[in-house]
């Protein structure tokens, strides 16, 4: 039994739904049934609309995980955000709407030396028809959400994906052209709020985090890639190949950011964010949120 004290641990009674619905352009879904169809067309919506970027870690703002400030800034304020934020809203989103959520933490893909800690959160989602890992916020990741179960290779527009047991218990894989690429591993035992807000702080504020020293912003729309690290802005296509355009002057950078991604910023953010911001590409430069 859910005890008084935990009855809204992920702040779902905060979430303004018919605000989110019309955010990413579907009000329609507001009675939908909490199926596979409902959570296919709202994954997509929202993975289209509101772009995974860093910009409050790289400009030193604390980035909440309250569902009332993450809406605030996603929703009302037309920003985009990372990892913890667009799972947290989208997570109170999937269980106003009738579904039931786990949140899970994973571990990024693997580097040299020392793994990443599990900071990534991700969803697992249970509706009237099946289960499936939903996840809006790893930037470079899935379209659609992927059916929960060891399974062939789903296609998602340019790109295909699948999960795969795994040492930990699961591991996400993303086929692009001949490559085979992991994502990230994890266990599938859900998560309460505290140690989603112990991996969020880790990643905001470490300064191991990949997340600390660069500028990322990322989206899928439009059957590629769309990814600028720090002063450098690439279309990455699912067959490899890539389009750049590196050593971006203040203009260039303030450009992209509006005209690719949608994001406005106010003067004075701007202008601390683009002297911020260097003219170098970080070895650490992540795959994930």
């Amino acid at each position: 039994m859910t005890t008084p004290a935990l009855a809204d641990e992920w702040g779902v009674k905060q979430l303004d739904l018919d605000a989110y619905l019309k955010r990413v352009g579907r009000p329609d879904l507001s009675r939908a049934r909490p199926c596979g169809r409902t959570l296919r067309l709202l994954h997509r919506a929202h993975v289209e609309t509101i772009p995974f970027e860093n910009i409050d870690i790289v400009l030193g703002c604390e980035v909440s995980t309250s569902v009332a400030d993450i809406q605030h800034k996603l929703v009302a304020s037309g920003r985009g955000g990372y990892c913890h934020e667009h799972g947290l809203l989208f997570g109170a989103v999937l269980d106003r709407l009738g579904y039931r959520v786990e949140r899970l933490l994973a571990r990024p893909r693997e580097r040299p030396g020392r793994p990443w800690p599990r900071t990534h959160l991700t969803l697992h989602v249970h509706g009237s028809d099946g289960e499936w890992l939903a996840d809006v916020g790893f930037g470079s990741g899935l379209l659609e959400p992927l059916p929960f179960a060891d399974g062939a290779w789903c296609a998602q527009g340019e790109w295909s994906f699948r999960l795969a047991p795994h040492d930990e218990g699961w591991q996400l894989l993303e086929r692009a052209g001949a490559l085979e690429n992991p994502m990230y591993a994890f266990s599938g035992h859900g998560q309460r709020a505290a140690d989603v807000d112990a991996a969020h702080y880790y990643t905001s504020t470490h300064p191991d985090s990949p997340f600390t020293g660069q500028l990322v912003v990322m989206q899928r729309l439009g059957g590629e890639l769309r990814r600028l690290l720090n002063r450098e802005f690439s279309r990455v296509r699912s067959d490899g190949t890539c389009e750049k355009k590196s050593h971006l002057d203040d203009g260039d950078l303030a450009k992209v950011l509006t005209d690719e991604f949608g994001l406005t910023l106010n003067a004075p953010d701007m202008r601390d964010l683009l002297a911020r911001v260097a003219d170098v590409r970080s070895s650490l430069a992540p795959r994930t949120g």
